[in-house]
């Protein structure tokens, strides 16, 4: 009953700032490489947009995660007296938080249903979908349940909206798409709008050398 109340409380106020600020939305989802690309994707628009994006810390991506991200807390409590100065200081958070022009938040699903609860109050502009493998299968029962769970973050878009989908995941292109939205691919080892070129591996890990675009990448102003 706690975590219920708790959900729809941090909804409420997570849901006033984002009806105050208005900031571009963006929703990262994917079975793995969740966090690293919302890292990836808030270190390129903090160049160009400086203080004025911000994102998700750690993997605050759950009910509770995203409202917490959201109003600018680090990370969710682990016990149930550590909930009570957030309970008490989310409605300043709520009115204080800065206001920012982009949102980089990370969506974790690991039950159905979770995305559409998460994008009942996020509306996200551009939805990015990572991977999708066989996690948490004991809460879906079969991949068919898990590909339309994670696919489901793109019903959330605008008609204007953009889906960026790794084309070298054999899930992501199996899958069935529709949708007013607009879709960018990116990958390496298959055809992609925006491909990976002359990959090197190194002890520190993978570096792309270059990149290739067949078509402009999605605007988030």
């Amino acid at each position: 009953m706690f975590k219920q109340i708790l959900q729809s409380y941090l909804r409420f106020w997570a849901t006033k700032y984002l009806n105050r600020a208005r900031p571009k939305i963006i929703a990262v989802t994917g079975s793995v490489g969740k966090t690293s690309a919302k890292e990836a994707i808030f270190s390129v628009l903090s160049v160009e947009y400086g203080l004025k994006v911000a994102k998700s810390a750690g993997n605050l991506n759950t009910e509770t995660g995203v409202p917490l991200a959201i109003l600018g807390y680090e990370k969710s409590p682990a016990k149930f007296y550590e909930w009570l100065p957030i309970i008490f200081s989310a409605p300043a958070r709520s009115a204080k938080q800065p206001i920012y022009e982009i949102l980089v938040l990370e969506l974790a699903a690991d039950k159905p249903g979770d995305i559409k609860y998460l994008t009942s109050f996020i509306k996200p502009a551009i939805a990015v979908i990572t991977a999708i493998a066989p996690a948490h299968l004991a809460a879906f029962g079969a991949m068919d349940k898990i590909i339309e769970e994670k696919i489901s973050l793109l019903w959330a878009l605008p008609k204007n909206g953009w889906a960026v989908l790794n084309v070298d995941d054999e899930n992501l292109r199996k899958a069935s798409y529709g949708g007013r939205w607009q879709k960018m691919s990116y990958g390496i080892d298959h055809d992609a709008d925006v491909a990976a070129t002359n990959v090197r591996s190194r002890i520190a890990g993978a570096k792309p050398e270059t990149a290739r675009f067949v078509s402009g990448p999605p605007a988030v102003s």
